[in-house]
């Protein structure tokens, strides 16, 4: 979950599905172009080498992977992605915090320490594949990737439009995640960045195992040769 805070998740394996939700238009998450190109059956194949069986949205996962195309990223940094975005909305299927669904979540609505405040009557658990979490983090994001706060008085949207939820995650991981180059080398420190001392420093929980898990199930589908190291969490 995007940023140190985090619900119970599930492991691969489990038939789960996105109930039906109202999508709006949004632009896509700047990038620059080239690098590894992902298709819908490198997807399929990756979530099926995870062990995800859900059924995501399929117009949600066609837009995914297009924003996914237009980073410059190679098929390393791809797995890393994936592995991290698969393990936090189980198998893109879950666009929000499923234990803030019926009942929301009000211990993400306070400042944790920054400066911005939430909109009164909205709530900011995790959504979008990264589980973006905090007021600061949707406003954030929201002035990064459209130059307002829109995300801050509105964050459903994160769930619900397929290319807020695409936007916000990549912006996540370009931002708060690849801060360096030492994550390519070190997978467990994007665990790291993602859920700080929620997973990390002690030693080989579930959550984390299954994230770099993930990622060598990916990495082998997309024909990375030189994998990262699992260091920079649990060991």
């Amino acid at each position: 979950m995007a940023k140190s805070q985090n619900s119970t998740q599930s492991l691969p394996g489990q038939n789960l599905g996105l109930t039906s939700q109202t999508m709006a238009t949004a632009p896509a998450a700047p990038a620059a172009s080239g690098g590894s190109k992902l298709s819908e059956d490198t997807m399929k194949q990756s979530l099926s080498a995870c062990g995800y069986s859900g059924a995501p949205k399929s117009d949600f996962v066609t837009e995914l992977i297009n924003q996914i195309n237009k980073q410059s990223w190679d098929s390393n940094q791809t797995s890393m992605f994936l592995a991290q975005i698969f393990h936090e909305s189980q198998g893109l299927t879950q666009l929000q915090e499923q234990a803030c669904v019926s009942t929301p979540c009000t211990q993400y609505d306070g400042s944790n320490g920054s400066s911005v405040t939430g909109v009164p009557g909205q709530h900011y658990f995790g959504r979008g594949y990264m589980q973006l979490t905090w007021p600061s983090n949707y406003n954030a994001a929201s002035n990064a990737l459209y130059k307002n706060n829109s995300l801050l008085q509105n964050p459903g949207s994160v769930a619900s439009d397929k290319s807020i939820a695409a936007a916000t995650s990549i912006w996540f991981w370009n931002t708060n995640v690849m801060t360096s180059k030492a994550p390519l080398t070190q997978f467990g420190l994007t665990t790291k960045a993602i859920n700080g001392s929620i997973e990390c420093g002690k030693g080989q929980q579930p959550a984390p195992v299954n994230r770099w898990q993930n990622y060598q199930k990916i990495a082998k589908v997309l024909g990375v040769t030189n994998l990262a190291s699992e260091s920079g969490c649990y060991n």
